[in-house]
């Protein structure tokens, strides 16, 4: 058997036993009402309503990223809770591959093998750690039972690797354009965190050019990242405009800006105030 049929055959055994582990453990984590909403909005979507008409979401409603997930395994199994612990072991375990794979890049030999190894160490053991345990930090809340934002995180990877794999192709673009576009549409979280990120790598990379030609990493690489960058942090208001249109889901902006974008000055005191009084009812005040 051939190497990168092995790789392959690896990455596909250790996906099944992280997603089995992440997912078994995920039961010991008590649901939230987050969690009950997007298991509701997944059966809406998998039985004739896929763009929720009628709902409100969050600016960051995971429609376009953890949403559809649900709704395939509802489509199946009914309305349980036991889809949001696979739904978390199979992000989890997206999320340990897609970074294993991302970590060994274009490296080679003992180098290539310590990076995978390492990468994957720390990203499974946070992956398999449970909240509230001892020697757990915040990051391991986000994969056993949550699973909200590992699923941008995952879209995010995915980008990453499309960009590494297809240097000299138009498919590596494209392909990242639509994994950024589609976990900023569910989180737009993930506009400032992955689409600026590749904006400023390419308008340093553009402004800069100190690399030769022949080291360059395709042609107009860098021009691609700004514009992969900027066109996918303004399709998710115009995404969310037509779905709007379409009669689909009210969005209910996180920060008062509206479809994901920032919150103007004037709303600053506002945000303070509902910010203060969610901060009391957290320790059992009834404001």
């Amino acid at each position: 058997m051939r190497r990168p049929a092995v790789a392959v055959a690896g990455s596909v055994a250790l996906f099944a036993l992280l997603a089995l582990a992440i997912g078994r453990l995920s039961q010991q984590v008590p649901l939230n009402s987050d969690q009950a909403s997007s298991v509701l909005e997944g059966w809406a979507m998998a039985h004739g309503n896929p763009l929720l008409s009628g709902w409100t979401l969050p600016s960051d409603g995971f429609f376009t990223d953890k949403l559809p997930l649900l709704a395939l395994l509802e489509r199946f199994q009914g309305l349980t809770p036991e889809v949001v612990y696979e739904v978390s072991g199979l992000l989890g375990a997206g999320v340990v591959v897609a970074g294993i794979w991302l970590a060994g890049g274009r490296l080679h030999g003992r180098t290539r093998v310590l990076a995978m190894l390492v990468t994957g160490v720390l990203l499974a053991s946070q992956a398999l750690l449970i909240p509230g345990v001892e020697g757990s930090f915040p990051g391991g809340a986000m994969l056993p039972a949550g699973s909200d934002h590992a699923a941008t995180l995952l879209l995010l990877l995915v980008a990453c690797l499309a960009l590494q794999r297809w240097t000299r192709s138009w498919i590596g673009p494209a392909v990242a354009w639509v994994a950024l576009t589609a976990a900023s549409i569910g989180d737009p979280l993930a506009a400032v965190v992955g689409g600026g990120a590749l904006t400023v790598v390419g308008a340093v990379g553009l402004a800069t050019r100190r690399r030769a030609a022949a080291d360059r990493e395709g042609p107009g690489l860098d021009a691609a990242l700004v514009v992969i960058g900027v066109t996918s942090a303004i399709a998710v208001p115009i995404a969310w405009w037509s779905i709007r249109r379409l009669g689909g889901f009210t969005a209910a902006p996180l920060l008062g800006g509206g479809y994901g974008l920032p919150a103007p000055v004037s709303s600053l005191g506002h945000n303070l105030s509902v910010g203060g009084r969610a901060l009391l009812t957290v320790f059992g005040a009834d404001v």
